[in-house]
């Protein structure tokens, strides 16, 4: 990221690489946000860049997806595969058997 980022972006990268990390960990997005204690549609608002979290969820969100703040917060933004699973995604499938 440049060094004129905005917050906008900032959030967005940092829900980025929470989302990779998870997904990496094969953790589902309410097994992660439970064992964080946070909410499942905090964490989808993270995921998604419309929230920025404090430092010290970060860090227990860290702990839970075992990296470290910097893995979450700095570095490349990785490419996200689609998931598989999303209602959406098993709406799709559902739609194609019909």
């Amino acid at each position: 990221m440049g060094t004129n980022t905005t917050a906008k972006e900032l959030a967005e990268a940092t829900g980025a690489r929470i989302r990779w990390r998870r997904r990496q960990l094969k953790l589902s997005c309410e097994d992660a946000a439970s064992m964080s204690k946070w909410t499942s549609g905090y964490l989808y608002s993270v995921e998604r860049g419309k929230s920025m979290p404090s430092l010290l969820k970060l860090r227990r969100l860290a702990r839970v997806l075992k990296c470290t703040v910097d893995d979450l917060t700095s570095g490349p933004v990785p490419k996200l595969p689609p998931e598989r699973n999303t209602r959406a995604a098993i709406a799709a499938k559902a739609a194609v058997g019909k």
